[in-house]
């Protein structure tokens, strides 16, 4: 069995979100290799018409449009218009050491320092970096958002607080199991540890996971 499918509650309902390998029944959870697909976002398949039907009904109707906005998930973003999305900026920002991404805290002998990213399901394993242009262009538009955030916390906090207190602010739900966008995090981390977390270690590109066909979905970016 491949990867099991990301469900979200709409109207107290769960909804299955996609099936990370389109093998399951975005309804009825059966399982099947002829399954067709939304042919709207191409992110959910059905074992018949009465399954997609009902499933229509109940809340993939108000899912669909957004996701959309990532049915091209097979393919890494090329250009900063196609980073952009209903679902807020679709691409992904994390630090990197060589290829440490996790365990900072160990490899820099610096007790409770965070890690590069976020945790993710276990199924997250694939990431790529975006080309250079578009990393710097990201990079400055991220930035933005950045200050943005900052400023906010200073008009309505008189600052951003201890670096526990906007780690967990930037890990809250937003519904439809949406977290603050993730260069908050990255651009957070070079705020508290300036000496640590640097523009060498950020990265800008593709978060996803891989298929049992050996393709790869790239979820974010």
């Amino acid at each position: 069995m491949g990867n099991a499918p990301s469900s979200q509650r709409v109207n107290g309902t769960e909804v299955f979100v996609y099936n990370p390998d389109l093998r399951t029944c975005a309804f009825c959870g059966k399982a099947g290799d002829n399954l067709k697909r939304c042919a709207r976002c191409g992110l959910v398949a059905y074992c018949d018409r009465k399954c997609q039907k009902q499933h229509y009904r109940e809340g993939h109707k108000k899912m669909c449009k957004l996701l959309q906005e990532r049915a091209p998930g097979r393919h890494q973003k090329k250009t900063v218009e196609d980073c952009r999305g209903k679902m807020g900026g679709d691409y992904y920002v994390w630090h990197q050491k060589n290829t440490i991404v996790y365990g900072w805290a160990a490899h820099f002998g610096v007790e409770g320092l965070p890690d590069g990213d976020r945790k993710h399901a276990s199924h997250f394993t694939e990431r790529k970096p975006f080309k250079k242009k578009l990393a710097a262009q990201l990079e400055e538009l991220s930035f933005k958002g950045w200050q943005k955030y900052k400023s906010a916390k200073e008009a309505t906090a008189g600052g951003l607080g201890s670096v526990q207190a906007v780690l967990t602010e930037l890990e809250q739900d937003l519904g439809f199991g949406r977290r603050p966008h993730s260069f908050l995090r990255a651009f957070a981390l070079m705020h508290f540890y300036p000496e640590i977390f640097t523009k060498d270690t950020l990265r800008f590109g593709s978060l996803g996971y891989r298929n049992e066909d050996g393709s790869i979905f790239w979820e974010y970016g």
